[in-house]
């Protein structure tokens, strides 16, 4: 009777090879997402986070004047050397084009994941955290709540730049502008979603190379795309920080509240 039973155990804890591989792939894609399914690097990144949110409101709160300072370096001859460029304005435009098409081709692929369980050796949960972090960082953050009610002017209206409003600080709100305001970066928010959805998606890829390739490029996006606007007046140094800030937060609360495969994969590895 006892073999029987041990016979019996031993039939139900087999695996399908099939099945053992792809959610063995799917724990090496979450291992590779750089953030990793371990409660220690969550956490770490986490602090880490709240560390930098801390220091960006006390280093702006203490000292204003930096993002006057920061701007006026791109002050030149009555304007703004990015707004005169046709070229930075086409690299610009091209980073917000590319911006949009990431976040669209996100949605077409949770739709196709939710279908399939996973897609591109990503699963469902994670297409649909980048959609989230799309729609709850420049959609709702940025455009919604904050541009539209914080106030701010922005830098090329501002007095010391030959208009009419006033300066102020990134964290006070204010009433200097109606619509469509300086806090926070709309541009900058949205590239760095298109960041995080490269740098999350790519995990999968079985080149160590390519990864690190795909990630530099998504760096570089989020980099670029924030800067551009801070050369052509159009934003100032603390709205393109708290953008990013804002969006990678909310990026990693959804990751860290995510569905974890991870005991179901190991179960699968025995």
């Amino acid at each position: 009777m006892q073999k029987i039973a041990n016979e019996a155990d031993a039939r139900t804890r087999k695996v399908n090879p099939e099945t053992a591989r792809h959610e063995s792939a799917g724990l090496t894609a979450a291992a590779n997402i750089g953030i990793g399914w371990a409660s220690d690097a969550r956490q770490g990144l986490i602090r880490a986070w709240l560390v930098a949110f801390v220091a960006a409101a006390v280093v702006f709160s203490v000292f204003p004047s930096i993002d006057l300072f920061v701007s006026s370096l791109f002050y030149r001859g009555g304007g703004f050397i990015g707004a005169r460029s046709p070229l930075l304005e086409a690299v610009r435009q091209s980073i917000w084009t590319f911006t949009l098409v990431v976040g669209i081709a996100a949605l077409a692929g949770s739709l196709i994941a939710i279908l399939r369980d996973r897609l591109l050796g990503s699963t469902y949960h994670l297409w649909n955290i980048v959609v989230a972090v799309y729609l709850l960082g420049p959609g709702l953050a940025a455009n919604v709540l904050l541009k539209s009610h914080w106030g701010r002017a922005r830098p090329a209206h501002l007095v010391e730049f030959g208009g009419t409003a006033d300066f102020t600080p990134a964290l006070l709100p204010s009433d200097e502008c109606a619509r469509n305001c300086s806090f926070v970066s709309g541009e900058a928010s949205g590239a760095t979603a298109a960041a995080i959805a490269i740098w999350l998606l790519s995990a999968p890829l079985p080149q160590p190379w390519l990864r690190r390739a795909c990630r530099a490029f998504a760096i570089a996006i989020a980099v670029v795309g924030s800067s551009l606007r801070i050369v052509a007046g159009r934003h100032f140094l603390s709205d393109v920080v708290f953008a990013v800030l804002i969006v990678t937060g909310i990026a990693l609360f959804l990751l860290r509240y995510q569905p974890k495969p991870a005991s179901k994969v190991e179960n699968a590895a025995e």
